[in-house]
């Protein structure tokens, strides 16, 4: 896997050198009911423009040579085809990130994102695919968070804005085959921590919750025309 940034004439920055990550995973299937897969992985993120230049909130300050963060990434899953319409899935990962990308207090009020040191980042994910008549399709999934610091005395100090859990529920009403469906997504995430630079202290977001709804129409099997509305209750 290649990562790189194309260099743009008068960007304000210099591109960060060109990461090469090696991929390697194993995929088994058994008598068509269960695959699984696990796989290790060396990933870069680079960080967005908006990450390098901007200056949100009036006082956190650029930093034009903020850099990429790397990883190693472990991952297992798993997806079993319980009966034909019900299948099932769990995933677990950890990730060892370093150069992560945090904000930092820099004094008199001011902040700024850079690359920091090191993180542990662990999860899980099961999830449930089922149509138990024909109009009706079930999909849910709930996940489980811990992400923490590596480079500070002792370890695990928090990062900010992970949620510790994440869960959605999506109904989907097919009155008619595949060419109409009308869509509900329900999407609730857990508590997550962040810190107030101005009192210097750690505070935790409650669990927040919304709702969406969508209209598809499938008028040819070729095309799909889709209207959704995001957020219409939370």
């Amino acid at each position: 896997e290649v990562d790189g940034e194309v260099p743009v004439q008068d960007a304000g920055f210099t591109p960060a050198p060109t990461f090469v990550g090696p991929v390697a995973g194993v995929r088994w299937s058994g008598a068509n009911r269960v695959d699984l897969e696990a796989s290790v992985a060396r990933r870069a993120r680079f960080p967005t423009l908006k990450e390098r230049f901007s200056s949100a909130r009036g006082y956190r300050i650029p930093n034009v040579d903020l850099g990429p963060e790397r990883a190693w990434h472990a991952g297992l899953d798993t997806a079993i085809r319980v009966v034909d319409p019900v299948a099932v899935g769990f995933s677990a990962w950890n990730a060892e990130v370093e150069d992560l990308i945090e904000e930092v207090a820099l004094g008199a009020g001011e902040i700024q994102l850079q690359n920091v040191g090191r993180a542990r980042i662990t999860g899980g994910e099961a999830s449930l695919r089922a149509r138990p008549v024909e109009t009706l399709r079930l999909d849910a999934a709930a996940a489980l968070l811990r992400a923490r610091r590596l480079d500070v005395d002792p370890p695990g100090d928090r990062l900010e804005y992970r949620p510790a859990w994440q869960a959605r529920l999506t109904a989907t009403w097919l009155p008619d085959g595949d060419r109409w469906e009308a869509e509900v997504t329900g999407q609730a995430v857990g508590p997550q921590d962040f810190y107030e630079e101005t009192r210097a202290e750690w505070g935790t977001l409650g669990t927040a919750s919304t709702w969406d709804a969508g209209l598809g129409w499938r008028p040819l099997a070729s095309t799909r025309l889709r209207v959704q509305v995001q957020k219409l209750v939370g």
